[in-house]
């Protein structure tokens, strides 16, 4: 499904604070390739749609093309006119009947943590059968909108790998550093990746016919404070998500002293002109005259000289 949002993902989650009564409605494009995906009650709607529209067709065409446009069903339009159309043929060679639908958000959008949508977005509306949604695209400008949703998941789907990894140190083991060290030494540059290129010609005599390389590729190594900061811009919601709490993948204090710190590193980041450890569409905050003249900085928390 195509969801274009007014909002953003980053607006329906919940707030870091407080309890939200707040409602989200929603309005996508559903792309349906089988009539059995709806209800009895679903395809009555599409079908007296459908059949409104055919006669409105009609009487702009005149009497005796409106006498001629038959009762119209779903099972018709699949067996007869979605199968001659090349308009409703998409690009797997299935057909769609393109329907607009909008609702109200039952729960929290899932992405890459559900079985429907494994490496996806997922969201469900409030009926009766908590209907669910395999999100394929969004509106760009709430895509866009949406940055920190994204990256808060997908790093906590990159903790959840780290852990399995590493399963016999415990929680408590597991601050910020322990995550940031064992991505670096298990997953930044994984082997495979020496002999992958996404992007290449084919009549590239160095690339075989799996579209692998015969020279190693030397692969980019991202700096600890690169890794440190993404975490870093997260900080308060890694803390504060019941979602992520109730996995109890780590101690709580050790992330709760991170996310203090990292506050103060940001002013003195933007301070140096720099921008680190800042939430998507976050402006930075100067530094108070008390925090100006503190002398501690990230090497309290093991960080010493990561940011430079």
């Amino acid at each position: 499904m195509t969801l274009p949002f007014s909002s953003s993902l980053d607006e329906s989650e919940h707030p870091l604070e407080g309890q939200d009564n707040r409602k989200f409605r929603f309005r996508g494009v559903l792309k349906i390739a089988d009539p059995n995906w709806l209800s009895d009650f679903g395809i009555k709607i599409v079908e007296t749609e459908i059949n409104l529209r055919a006669k409105q067709h009609g009487l702009r065409l005149g009497e005796g093309a409106r006498s001629r446009i038959p009762l119209l069903t779903l099972d018709y339009l699949f067996q007869r006119h979605l199968t001659k159309s090349h308009d409703a043929t998409h690009k797997d060679g299935e057909m769609r009947l393109t329907v607009l639908i909008q609702g109200e958000e039952n729960m929290p959008a899932v992405y890459m943590r559900s079985s429907y949508a494994p490496s996806g977005l997922l969201w469900s509306s409030k009926l009766s059968d908590n209907r669910k949604y395999k999100i394929a695209t969004m509106d760009v400008e709430s895509y866009s909108r949406s940055e920190n949703f994204f990256w808060r998941w997908r790093l906590f789907v990159l903790m959840e790998k780290i852990c399995k990894l590493y399963p016999h140190d415990s929680p408590r083991q597991r601050t910020p550093r322990w995550f940031v060290e064992r991505y670096l030494a298990r997953l930044a540059c994984p082997s495979e990746d020496r002999h992958r290129r996404l992007i290449f010609d084919e009549e590239d005599s160095d690339m075989n016919e799996a579209g692998r390389t015969e020279t190693p590729r030397h692969l980019l190594k991202p700096h600890m404070s690169e890794i440190l900061g993404l975490f870093a811009a997260q900080a308060e919601w890694f803390i504060t998500n019941n979602a992520v709490k109730r996995e109890a993948l780590f101690d709580i204090g050790s992330w709760d002293s991170f996310a203090k710190e990292v506050r103060r590193q940001r002013k003195e980041a933007a301070r140096q002109g720099v921008k680190w450890g800042r939430p998507a569409g976050q402006e930075a905050e100067p530094l108070s005259s008390e925090e100006d003249d503190q002398g501690t900085r990230i090497g309290s928390t093991g960080w010493s000289g990561k940011i430079q």
